[in-house]
């Protein structure tokens, strides 16, 4: 994802750079909020567990099997207020969704 943005803001003219934070806690992205910096997100798409359907892939560089989540989404977390995340979500525009909940299907 950062090697994709970073190669659209190069060509861009941009100075703006993205970076992967994988593993980054929830403490952590409110800090990249409090310092003015949205947050490209992956969590579900209606904030519950993580399900599989019935497609595999298999990991061509390992040889493992690797079964989807069916509901993976992306947004981008924009703002963090109290007990309400604000989230820019490509299928549903710009909404506020539980703290706790986004936290939840975050990790």
């Amino acid at each position: 994802m950062a090697q994709g943005a970073n190669a659209y803001l190069a060509a861009q003219g941009s100075a703006l750079r993205a970076a992967d934070r994988t593993g980054v806690t929830g403490q952590g992205l409110l800090q990249y909020l409090r310092g003015g910096d949205p947050v490209i997100v992956w969590i579900t798409k209606d904030l519950s567990a993580p399900r599989t359907g019935g497609c595999t892939w298999l990991l061509a560089d390992t040889g493992e099997t690797y079964a989807p989540y069916v509901n993976l989404h992306c947004v981008v977390l924009a703002g963090w207020d109290g007990d309400t995340c604000t989230i820019a979500d490509p299928l549903q525009g710009r909404r506020r969704v539980d703290a706790a909940a986004f936290l939840q299907c975050f990790k």
